[in-house]
């Protein structure tokens, strides 16, 4: 039998997949895909995040002078859907084209080693720009398999951790809350609310047309011009004099002060605690006393970028594989009923108390893991089928559920980069194929999922009725992005000059995959692995029994996190307890969502603006007059 509290929360959700939302979904995959992939092309940034506000805003103000607003379900469906975006799929396999032609893996000595099944052999395909040729038929199929897989293991995955970390723990998402707010205030208009979030969007905005919009239409005429450094203030030529190695700067993104506004106060100071004894304090004691690659490598005035990212590979990446995997794990062990609960509520025996029955869970991952490992097995006979089956059946959906653990506790995710290519070379297999093999998901986008199911929770969204809707949208966004690519291919090559973000930016990335495949040594570090989890799981439970307020999810996510991201949200967390005291605590917790949805949706009217500007200078480009 049902609980009362289980009951009440079967009626309060409701479908948002209606004949209203789908349209404008439609609409704004046939209006706005076009301008971000080509935005992409110009800039190398993908800016999706801006499409739901844009949609949202322009459909909930037609929905209100047609006489009929829109239900907070139909707006959040709306919200959620509405950023599906399937363009880097066909870019990608353009990508792995340009990869054969390349003269960076030609240099390199590894053109003849990229195997027919990643892109056609055939030189047809990229002297004619098509993907309407034979030979791309193979490829397709490698990429259709895994992309399907893909699929079926997110959504399951995704369903899983809404059980846990929604349903069970009630983790607070704090970074889903203000976006939730925001919607719900855009569909019923409540006086107070929208006035909150209108002032804290015009500033966003005013703030981002000087951010993002001058110096972007500037560089579209052919001039430069940048009054605020996107996305920090880069410190270290200073920071360097005094301490060789550190990092320091403040990020210029607002985004960075709504984190501060929701993220509690507690888990700043530990991301803060973590990101500087990483970067500033870490860094400096590995290169004075000349420890480890990154301290060869360091150079006076190496950017907050570079320095971030080239002490991670070369230094950190061991330890903070072994602090991810603490940090993730040992609340689960020492809360066991978290776990616990889960699997009951999963029991076919509390089928009715649930909106899925387990089998939509465990089927759908079970399947496409396992054909996903058959398959990589053919494609990559010799590789050792114990690693595909630790690597994308444990390893992947382990560190998914660590990572959404950390999203729903602090809004940071804990990312742990080069996992796939530090177990390639750890495991010693000597041919180069296994570097070409489309990576599985393995449910790392089931976060995205979960995110999506707390949005759509605040919202009073039936989850399935979320993932109707997505299913019915999702063709229609392939053949857009089919399009959109196939035409932007046929007009000019990718990359080319007239696609200066991806001409600028796949040569670097081509460059790094190469080094990878050329096992550059000292990289991978078991002990180093094994030291991670050990003082990490010592401060766990040390601060756990002497009751310090230092959350481990929060230091291990700053540890990993580049130091302006933090600082930035540290203040704007200070500002919001400036804003407590100023104006009430009370009222502070009721608006705060909507100031830091303001701050989110601001940005994303600049960034919108700024791409159909961009779009429209270089379009005049191509008139014959």
């Amino acid at each position: 039998m049902q609980t009362g509290m289980s009951k009440l929360e079967d009626e309060r959700l409701k479908s948002g997949f209606t004949w209203r939302s789908y349209i404008a979904i439609i609409y704004a995959i046939l209006i706005f895909q076009p301008a971000v992939c080509y935005l992409f092309l110009l800039t190398g940034s993908i800016l999706t995040t801006m499409i739901p506000w844009i949609t949202l805003l322009l459909i909930s103000e037609l929905a209100r002078m047609s006489g009929s607003s829109l239900t907070k379900q139909e707006a959040g469906t709306l919200f959620i859907v509405s950023r599906t975006s399937t363009f880097g799929i066909f870019l990608g396999a353009i990508y792995s084209l340009y990869l054969r032609h390349s003269p960076i893996v030609r240099a390199f000595g590894l053109t003849n080693e990229i195997p027919p099944w990643l892109s056609p052999v055939s030189v047809d395909p990229w002297i004619h720009r098509t993907f309407f040729h034979p030979s791309w038929t193979l490829p397709m199929i490698v990429h259709l398999v895994s992309f399907v897989c893909g699929i079926l293991s997110d959504i399951s995955v995704g369903l899983f951790l809404r059980q846990m970390f929604i349903k069970i723990e009630k983790l607070p998402f704090p970074m889903q809350m203000p976006v939730a707010h925001a919607i719900i205030a855009l569909s019923e208009r409540e006086t107070k609310r929208i006035q909150t979030l209108s002032i804290t969007a015009l500033i966003s905005m005013i703030y981002g047309a000087i951010a993002y919009m001058a110096p972007y239409i500037a560089r579209a005429l052919k001039y430069q011009f940048q009054v605020i450094p996107i996305p920090w203030v880069d410190l270290n030529y200073w920071v360097h004099k005094v301490l060789p190695g550190a990092s320091f700067g403040i990020g210029t993104s607002l985004l960075y002060v709504a984190t501060g506004f929701m993220v509690p106060f507690q888990i700043l100071i530990s991301a803060l605690i973590g990101s500087f004894t990483i970067f500033v304090l870490g860094n400096w004691f590995l290169v004075t006393n000349g420890i480890t690659l990154f301290a060869e490598e360091w150079a006076p005035g190496m950017s907050i970028q570079m320095t971030w990212q080239r002490s991670l590979l070369n230094a950190w990446l061991s330890p903070l594989i072994g602090a991810g995997i603490a940090a993730g794990l040992l609340p689960l062990i020492r809360h066991p009923q978290i776990i616990v609960q889960t699997f009951r509520a999963l029991r076919p025996s509390r089928a009715e108390e649930l909106e899925f029955s387990i089998w939509w869970i465990i089927l759908p991952f079970t399947i496409s893991a396992v054909i996903y490992v058959i398959f990589i097995h053919m494609l990559v006979p010799e590789f050792p089928l114990w690693i595909l089956i630790l690597l994308n059946i444990i390893w992947i959906p382990l560190m998914t559920v660590i990572s959404t653990r950390s999203v729903g506790i602090t809004g940071i995710p804990i990312n742990i980069p080069f996992v796939h290519q530090l177990v390639y070379m750890a495991s010693g297999y000597p041919k180069y194929d296994i570097w070409f093999a489309p990576v599985y998901s393995g449910g790392m986008v089931g976060e995205g999922w979960c995110i999506n199911f707390k949005i759509a929770d605040l919202c009073d969204i039936e989850p399935i009725s979320l993932i109707k809707t997505w299913l019915a949208a999702y063709p229609i966004s392939l053949l857009v992005g089919f399009a959109t690519v196939a035409y932007l291919w046929a007009l000019d090559p990718i990359p080319s000059a007239a696609y200066p973000g991806v001409q600028i930016y796949w040569p670097i990335q081509i460059t790094q995959q190469m080094m990878w495949i050329k096992r550059p040594p000292g990289l991978f570090r078991p002990e180093w692995i094994f030291s991670g989890f050990v003082i990490i799981s010592i401060l766990y439970l040390l601060f756990d029994f002497l009751r310090i307020p230092i959350s481990i999810i929060g230091l291990v996510a700053g540890m990993s996190t580049p130091i302006p991201v933090v600082i930035t949200a540290f203040l704007g967390g200070l500002i919001g307890k400036l804003l407590s005291r100023t104006i009430g605590k009370k009222e502070w917790n009721m608006y705060r969502p909507l100031a830091a949805a303001g701050l989110t949706l601001g940005s994303g009217v600049a960034v919108a603006i700024t791409a159909f500007v961009v779009l429209a200078i270089k379009g005049m480009e191509h008139l014959p007059y």
